[in-house]
């Protein structure tokens, strides 16, 4: 038995490989998180556009709300 975010383990809960289980009586256990973009006059690297690639491919993937798009 274990914590993890749902992004670590989504392809293991979608492929039947582990299960959610639900405890009674315990309150949900809910972290925020938010990619923030700022303007720039420079470009980003290929690396950081990569990885604001995968955040919002994660984020459409768990059905979290995407603003500013």
């Amino acid at each position: 038995m274990a914590f993890f975010t749902k992004v670590h383990i989504m392809d293991d809960l979608k492929s039947g490989a582990l299960i959610e289980l639900h405890v009674q009586d315990l309150p949900p256990i809910v972290r925020d998180s938010a990619l923030v973009w700022m303007p720039r006059e420079t470009p980003l690297s290929a690396a950081a556009e990569a990885f604001i690639s995968c955040i919002r491919t994660q984020a459409v993937q768990l059905g979290l709300e995407i603003l500013g798009e």
